[in-house]
This record gives C-alpha cells, sequence and structure tokens, in this order.
C-alpha cells in the first residue's frame, strides 16, 4: 500500500488562501456592476444602511455590531430583542 505525504499541504492550504483573500478584496471593491438583465449600476460610496431579509442574516448583523446600520428587517427576525422595534418589510 502506498503512503502519500502531507509536508506540503500546508503551504499549498496557505497558497490557496491567499489567492482566494486578493480576489475577494478585489471584488469587494467594484464600482461599477451588471445586474442579470445587462444594466450597469454605478456605486460611488460604501452602502450605508442594511436590509435584513431572513432572521439568520439578522442576528449575524448584531452579532458583528451593525445594528445602527439596519434600517428593516422582515416579520419573523424577533432576535436579539432590539431587532423587534427596527422597520418591517413583510414575510418571505
Amino acid at each position: 500500500m502506498r503512503k502519500y505525504s502531507t509536508k506540503g499541504t500546508g503551504l499549498i492550504i496557505f497558497f490557496i488562501m491567499i489567492v482566494w483573500a486578493v480576489f475577494c478584496v478585489g471584488v469587494s471593491f467594484a464600482h461599477t456592476v451588471t445586474d442579470d438583465i445587462g444594466r450597469s449600476v454605478n456605486i460611488t460610496f460604501a452602502p450605508k444602511r442594511i436590509v435584513s431579509l431572513a432572521p439568520g442574516i439578522t442576528e449575524m448583523l448584531y452579532a458583528l455590531g451593525l445594528a445602527d446600520n439596519i434600517a428593516g428587517v422582515t416579520t419573523f427576525c424577533d432576535w436579539p430583542i432590539e431587532a423587534r422595534t427596527k422597520q418591517k418589510i413583510g414575510g418571505f
């Protein structure tokens, strides 16, 4: 039976993570995006208001300390307690 070496595995994973991080940074700073029907949208500044469309996303936004940026949540977003006071946009 042949045994495989795992000596370079950590280095390969590290290299893949670096490439992935560089790719994500490049995508996150895009200023012009094209939607699915071909319209170009220019984004001149970082979004300041967030509308959460799922309870799990709302919980993560609060955990990240972005409560002040949340402009609206669904009627099902009831946790944390502070989410109940946000503007409701409807359900699923």
